[in-house]
């Protein structure tokens, strides 16, 4: 098989299903988890904050150990794809618990079970599944369109989830609970459906994908300036600290993690104080369903949108474009309340949050082979982890700051009206904090120019793999 080869359609489906899995269960955690803490556990805003902030701090942390992993990883099946089969049975068991805390335990407990299901499925799970898949995207193919495809398609079918998910968790923990979404008999009922689903299409990941880009061809790949010393380095050979100082020296990797730390924050921040702000300033939790599937419409019609302005548009120039538009919905509440208005804004988002999922997994990938190509060292598993743990470092800070802005404006979870301290910071979380963060990963990615070079890159990648014919050189004095 080709390396540069377009992935068919039923492979980039397959890739899209076993990411929609565990986005199922990604979304359950930064949209819903801390809500069932503080309102079904009755755990204080600020210690569950704190417990989550830091305990990403170790799911960054164990992101690197995964990318090491994944590149030492040798089977018949590749690199990546064993990942997604071997975590489905852990990820089920550890989800359950994490969404089962134990009454009539003291709170000391409570936040020490939380502590460990919550590493168990964030540090090691999650992490493991995330880092692979990501990393069976630039296996799949060196091809930048099949990488885009394989980025849009699983941005529209976890749009779907989105909708599915905003349209069903709160309404079955009500039903199950009599009426009352906050009951934990509701919310065992709905993670058993859930992680139910999650088992299914995590499968599709590894039965429906093929991995090209094989351990003999990256083999092949080592840059010509390495040739003379003697002592190339098998791919296994590069230990983490030289990966990481490859990723460093890889300008594209840097700027596209600065951007991509940016938005974590701002999704962050969105995602935990969707269901406050539904319940509290605008006065009923049910309004968080139309704003979640008004985003989630918005971001459909992008991707769709997007799959076509891929073929004729720079990805730093749609990236950006989608960021301004999550930058003026973000600002649009603060004008004004209004039903009507606050959809407008959703939609917004979801156009630009659309728009930037279609080409960041693909613009990822791209860096990555960029620095393959500058230092003649392949380190894929690590560029997919070391950008992971960037993130949930950004993600760690943002968590931390929302549950102590909330403990700071006085939120009780087990107040029906919220203090005017708390509705502050609630506002400040869904509106202010959102905004800013958009508007600096905007000034991040405008240092991306990547894509005018990118064809000769992978052009010079095939030619030492013996792919194609010699290409003129790109300038090395490129940075």
């Amino acid at each position: 098989m080709r390396p540069d080869a377009k992935v068919p359609a039923s492979e980039i489906t397959g890739f899209a299903l076993g990411g929609m899995g565990s986005n199922f269960i990604i979304m359950l955690v930064s949209s819903f988890l801390l809500v069932y803490y503080t309102n079904v556990v009755g755990v204080s805003a600020a210690a569950v904050a704190t417990v989550m902030g830091v305990t990403k701090i170790f799911d960054g942390l164990s992101d690197l150990a995964a990318g090491y992993i994944v590149d030492h990883t040798h089977s018949k099946w590749g690199k990546c794809r064993p990942w997604q089969i071997r975590m489905i049975l852990p990820t089920i068991i550890c989800t359950f618990l994490m969404f089962w805390v134990p009454s009539g335990i003291s709170s000391g407990l409570k936040i020490a079970y939380i502590f460990v299901t919550y590493n168990l499925v964030n540090t090691i799970c999650m992490t493991m599944i995330g880092v692979s898949h990501a990393a069976l995207n630039g296996s799949m193919s060196m091809d930048q369109k099949s990488r885009g495809l394989n980025g849009g398609i699983l941005m529209v079918l976890g749009i779907i989830g989105g909708i599915i998910l905003n349209s069903t968790v709160l309404q079955i923990t009500s039903a199950v609970g009599g009426g009352n979404p906050y009951t934990q008999r509701g919310w065992t009922a709905m993670i058993l459906i859930y992680i139910a689903v999650y088992a299914v299409l995590a499968s599709f990941g590894f039965f429906f994908t093929t991995e090209r880009v094989t351990e003999s061809q990256r083999e092949k790949a080592k840059a010509e300036v390495n040739e003379g010393d003697g002592k190339r380095k098998s791919e296994s050979d590069v230990k983490i600290l030289e990966a990481l100082k490859i990723l460093i020296h890889d300008k594209y990797w840097v700027i596209f993690v600065i951007t991509m730390i940016f938005v974590l924050y701002m999704q962050t921040s969105l995602g935990m104080s969707n269901v406050y702000y539904a319940q509290y300033v605008l006065g009923d939790v049910f309004y968080y369903t139309p704003l979640g599937n008004f985003n989630s419409i918005g971001a459909l019609l992008a991707a769709f949108i997007t799959l076509f302005l891929m073929v004729k548009m720079k990805k730093r120039t749609i990236c950006i474009s989608g960021l301004v538009f999550v930058a003026v919905g973000a600002f649009m509440p603060a004008v004004s309340v209004n039903m009507t208005w606050l959809y407008a804004s959703s939609i917004f988002k979801g156009i630009g949050t659309g728009v930037c999922a279609c080409v960041l997994p693909g613009m990822l990938q791209d860096s990555i082979t960029y620095g393959q190509w500058k230092s003649g060292k392949d380190v894929l598993g690590m560029g997919n982890a070391a950008y992971s743990f960037c993130n949930k470092l950004g993600a760690s800070i943002g968590t931390i700051l929302l549950g102590f802005l909330l403990e700071a404006g006085g939120f009780d979870g087990s107040l029906a009206v919220q203090p005017a301290g708390a509705i502050s910071a609630i506002k400040a979380l869904y509106i202010w904090i959102p905004g800013i963060a958009v508007i600096l990963s905007i000034a991040a990615m405008s240092f991306y120019d990547l894509d005018k070079k990118y064809d000769k890159v992978a052009a010079e990648l095939k030619e030492r793999m013996g792919l194609t014919e010699k290409p003129e050189k790109t300038e090395k004095s490129e940075n």
